[in-house]
């Protein structure tokens, strides 16, 4: 499809398209907010602590990981801080909304709390960092104890030996004894130097302040989205482009024709002209009603490509001819006797013959309409005729020639007239294809410059199959957005076979938007 005909598609599909977003948008309606999806996206504050270890800056040493940082959220650190905060709940709920980063380059430790108001903030910072250094150092006194304990058995059997010399006694032992007491001393230093309370390694650099939490880039989208506006402007987006794709999907499995171009295509034959959907609701004679209208352009450009677009026209199947030299034709043959038909009913068939009619009018043409249609006979109406007498309560008669004589019927536009189609017959194609009929024929090429044969619907039945050969040309309605693909195939084939010279084909009903330019047309 050409970017035009998906614009068209979507103009014609416009209430699919409206009725997807309303759908969407009641969906978002009737859905609750979906709250906080986690703890950063709610609304609140955060506060950070600064840890820092002395130690490092004195040695100039800045390392590259912290115990610090892993051991914020342990168990055991989150059971002190819930301890010391007197919350009674799980205290692993406490470290939710806590986290911890250790910058390498600086050798700082962040740890940060957030929470629903800033003193609650301030105090998970705060404890979390003083818990943990607590429980750090808590750690280094059982180790720095069991090193201790350690030294102190290493020096029990040192001990036994000095005793075990000084027992003996001697001089040549005194060198030894010596050398163990030193030994004994320096393990007992040692001792001394763990047990010492020493300067604390880590100390909080800058307590906690609250700042308002400001949302990530994630969390400003699920605030939006959790917001009534939020979700009606996404739920019209998604409408929208769903009704968009729903809209073309229905399109393309649409079998109806819409377009010349699909008409050309399926029906074999030229578009003589697109007639333009009626906007102020009439469906009359619009040619004679509202000559200037675009409908009544669209009718003449149909009577210019019936008088000078058929090659054979004026020959029918009977090699009957029907050669005229008046001018619009220029100089050519023109059909005179032209047979209206369409694939099935309601296509604006009927319509179409009235404002032919109207159109030929025009040109000082004198214009015969014969409502050959058993069926469903319709233009009497158009001309505000009675419908009886009619042709067929003549031909079920059998009375002979002259058959049309007392049928004939004026109307109110100059130039036309009528002769309507009477009472229904039980067999209609037989009364058709009659010798009668055949005169009728004859008699109304006499008394008129055009001849317009409103038939049946080709697929309705055979009624017009008796009077295509005795037509000059044959033309085809069918109505955009109803004629289908089928429908069009299946006509032609049967027109075919009837060896119908088919003219052309109208296409009725057309979108204004939709017009390739052959509504639009001034003789």
């Amino acid at each position: 499809m050409e970017p035009v005909q998906y614009l068209q598609a979507l103009r014609r599909r416009w209430l699919v398209i409206v009725a997807s977003v309303l759908v969407a948008v009641a969906i978002a309606l009737l859905i609750p907010s979906s709250g906080r999806a986690h703890a950063s996206s709610a609304s609140g504050y955060q506060a950070t602590t600064i840890v820092v270890d002395p130690s490092t800056f004195s040695s100039g040493f800045n390392p590259k990981t912290s115990p610090l940082a892993s051991l914020v959220t342990f168990p055991s650190v989150a059971s002190r801080v819930a301890k010391a905060v007197g919350y009674t709940g799980n205290p692993l709920d406490l470290t939710r909304g806590v986290s911890a980063e250790f910058n390498s380059d600086t050798g700082l430790l962040s740890i940060t709390a957030e929470a629903p108001t800033p003193a609650r903030a301030e105090l998970l910072a705060n404890t979390f960092a003083s818990q943990t250094i607590q429980f750090l150092q808590g750690l280094e006194t059982k180790t720095a104890q069991i090193q201790a304990a350690g030294l102190r058995a290493a020096i029990v059997p040192l001990r036994q030996q000095l005793n075990a010399l000084n027992g003996r006694g001697g001089s040549s032992h005194s060198s030894e004894a010596a050398g163990l007491e030193n030994q004994i001393a320096h393990i007992q230093s040692q001792i001394q130097q763990l047990l010492l309370p020493g300067a604390p390694r880590y100390v909080i650099a800058q307590p906690a302040i609250a700042q308002p939490l400001a949302p990530t880039t994630a969390t400003g989208k699920l605030s939006f989205l959790s917001s009534r506006t939020g979700r009606v402007a996404s739920a019209v987006i998604v409408g929208l482009l769903a009704g968009i794709a729903l809209a073309l999907v229905l399109e393309r499995f649409d079998t109806r024709i819409r377009s010349k171009e699909s008409a050309e295509r399926h029906f074999h034959a030229p578009v003589l002209a697109e007639i333009p959907m009626s906007r102020s609701g009439g469906k009359g004679v619009v040619s004679a009603t509202r000559p200037h209208s675009k409908s009544a352009d669209a009718f003449r450009l149909l009577r210019t490509g019936l008088l000078s677009g058929a090659t054979n026209a004026g020959r029918n199947g009977n090699g009957n001819g029907s050669g005229n030299g008046d001018g619009a034709g220029g100089g050519r043959e023109w059909p005179k006797a032209i047979l209206v038909t369409s694939p099935s009913s309601a296509e604006g068939k009927t319509t179409v013959v009235a404002n032919l009619a109207a159109s030929f009018s025009e040109l000082g043409k004198r214009v015969l309409v014969l409502s050959c249609d058993p069926r469903r006979p319709a233009v009497h109406r158009l001309f505000d005729a009675q419908n009886v007498p009619g042709l067929f309560d003549v031909l079920a008669l059998g009375s002979g020639p002259p058959v049309l004589n007392g049928l004939v019927a004026d109307t109110p536009i100059d130039g036309i007239r009528l002769v309507p189609s009477g009472q229904t017959p039980e067999r209609p194609g037989e009364l058709l294809g009659s010798d009668d009929m055949r005169t009728a024929l004859a008699e109304a090429r006499a008394m008129a410059d055009v001849v317009l044969l409103d038939t049946a619907p080709v697929l309705a039945g055979s009624d017009p199959a008796p009077l295509i050969p005795e037509a000059d040309a044959v033309l085809v309605v069918a109505r955009a957005g109803r004629t289908t693909v089928d429908g069009a195939e299946w006509s032609t084939e049967v027109l075919t076979r009837l060896r119908a010279p088919v003219i052309g084909v109208v296409l009725n009903g057309v979108d204004e938007g939709s017009l390739s330019g052959g509504g639009r047309h001034r003789d």
